[in-house]
């Protein structure tokens, strides 16, 4: 425990800070690889595993969520091609680590190699984006890059982050982004290539506005109270109980805890303990 004192000739300190050691867990995922090259039809297992019992873990994927640690594919689509988020949770605690799994066809015509991949990408206005060809990796072979729609956009740059040119960052992600058709191939004009990628751009909406009536309440010991937190709009509200100068305990609310939560967004405890 820790506090802070200060002197002039009269003595005032502050409340007691209590500090907790925390241990971050490690996360595993196979296979063990930040990127995964994958055939069209080809089956793939992704397992996710945290060196500590206490975490739950889910995979995040687009716009989905699958609350397991493994994710099986049996024949694996270009729509299921992109990156992959494993999360592990414990109280208000997250940690995560990402996977690509990089969708491609590849095929021999006429004695010619052709590799083919398309793929969307959800980007948001405002924030940067890391746009990954997913033709198969070849140190060997460096990537190119175009833009095959809005020839009018003349001010896109590709900030490369590897000597193959797989790999390139836009920042900040702006509203004429929007629907951009990239399309990367092998610079080696040997082999039949063309990886699309078009960018879906979204919006970040801002956080509700959150209000907690009273802003200060005495609870009597034993009397039942009525806590009220509105939203202006109608997003749901979930409360939690932080422990007076223990943030890192904060406890959330369950509802056989002698409290109960309503629709309308009140709280409401039986019999309150201290």
């Amino acid at each position: 425990s820790y506090r802070c004192i200060a002197s002039n000739g009269l003595i005032r300190q502050s409340s007691v800070a209590n500090i907790t050691e925390f241990h971050q867990p490690k996360i595993t995922i196979q296979p063990l690889s930040s990127r995964i090259d994958v055939r069209l039809g080809q089956a793939i297992n992704l397992q996710c595993e945290i060196d500590n019992k206490q975490y739950t873990i889910e995979w995040h994927f687009q716009n989905k969520i699958i609350r397991n640690n493994t994710i099986d594919i049996l024949s694996i689509e270009f729509n299921q091609s992109g990156i992959y988020t494993c999360i592990g949770r414990y109280e208000k605690y997250t940690f995560n680590k990402q996977i690509l799994l990089a969708v491609y066809e590849h095929e021999i015509i006429n004695n010619e190699e052709i590799f083919y991949s398309e793929s969307n990408l959800t980007v948001f206005a405002g924030r940067s984006a890391i746009i990954e060809c997913q033709l198969p990796f070849n140190s060997d072979n460096e990537i190119t890059w175009m833009i095959t729609n809005h020839t009018e956009i003349n001010n896109v740059t590709f900030d490369f982050l590897d000597k193959n040119q797989y790999r390139f960052k836009i920042h900040p992600i702006k509203d004429y982004h929007k629907n951009i058709l990239f399309k990367c191939s092998y610079e080696n004009k040997l082999k039949q290539s063309q990886g699309l990628i078009q960018l879906n751009v979204e919006k970040v909406l801002p956080p509700p506005i959150v209000s907690y009536i009273p802003n200060n309440q005495t609870v009597p010991i034993g009397v039942q109270v009525i806590l009220s937190c509105e939203s202006n709009n109608e997003d749901s509200i979930q409360w939690s109980f932080t422990p007076y100068n223990r943030p890192y305990k904060t406890i959330k609310v369950i509802n056989n805890r002698k409290y109960r939560i309503e629709k309308n967004h009140d709280l409401i405890i039986r019999h309150p303990e201290k």
